[in-house]
């Protein structure tokens, strides 16, 4: 499966989760757009995740690896997307 759920120890990823399964749903559906769409959210408010401080399990010594993996699969979903898009 290209997008797989992402958990996070932060209260603000739950959110972020939700996308990326949303985003899940839109491919096994075929739309594409929507799948480039919800990876481009992600990539733009996964700083949430970092920075939250409405969360009491915030994990500053590993969280930012994870969102760093993130942005980085979001982007590759990004150009996977595009791709689809031009078949």
């Amino acid at each position: 499966m290209l997008l797989a759920p992402l958990y996070l120890p932060v209260k603000a990823t739950k959110r972020k989760t939700r996308e990326i399964l949303y985003a899940q749903e839109l491919l096994k559906k075929g739309d594409y757009l929507g799948v480039g769409i919800a990876a481009t959210f992600i990539t733009t408010n996964v700083g949430d995740c970092v920075s939250s401080v409405d969360s009491p399990s915030f994990d500053k010594s590993k969280l930012p690896k994870y969102t760093a993996f993130i942005v980085k699969a979001a982007d590759v979903i990004i150009i996977i997307s595009k791709l689809l898009l031009k078949q």
